[in-house]
């Protein structure tokens, strides 16, 4: 992205300098139209190389608001925003204060029984754990209205080592929770 900046930079310059010698030449030099496309070309090459880098700058603030869920932690509220990333499941981490989709309440590691444990697999590991995780992280306050829920690794993540199990609580109805259920 430098270089074709440090070009068009170069054009640029050349271009004005070729342009008075050429002009103070009192025509013993041509080439004034050459001079003004090159000028051109280094103007158009670097407006498109600032739009480039702009593009790429905007791009990474909007990827960074999302993340994967393996870097939620215990409290966390989340929003999801898709499940068809290649490898895991993106979300946007969210003040528990504004509405959202779901809270963390634990994360294991789950167990790995030679391939992938699929659905039933990991409803067979979660269930028991998410429950045991939204009692503690509920104490003594209510879960009416709430139901735990597990996010896992896609096969994809699996066969690359991803192992995170995030357990969570959200509206039984599946709207949006604004403040925490933490107890």
């Amino acid at each position: 992205m430098i270089c074709p900046g440090i070009a068009a930079i170069a054009a640029i310059i050349t271009g004005v300098k070729a342009k008075k010698a050429i002009d103070r030449s009192g025509g013993a030099k041509s080439g004034r139209s050459s001079a003004v496309a090159g000028q051109v070309l280094g103007i158009v090459n670097l407006v498109v190389t600032v739009l480039a880098i702009g593009g790429l700058v905007a791009l990474g603030v909007a990827a960074s608001k999302h993340t994967t869920y393996t870097s939620l932690e215990t409290g966390d509220c989340f929003n999801r925003i898709s499940s068809s990333s290649i490898f895991s499941f993106q979300v946007d981490r969210v003040d528990c204060t504004k509405a959202h989709d779901a809270e963390v309440t634990g994360r294991f590691a789950a167990d790995d029984p030679g391939s992938f444990p699929g659905a039933d697999g990991f409803r067979a590991q979660a269930e028991p754990k998410c429950s045991d995780f939204a009692d503690q992280y509920l104490g003594s306050n209510s879960g009416s209205g709430l139901r735990f829920i597990w996010v896992t690794p896609k096969q994809s993540s699996w066969d690359n080592g991803t192992r995170t199990v995030i357990c969570g609580l959200q509206n039984s109805d599946q709207s949006k929770h604004t403040g925490s259920v933490r107890g």
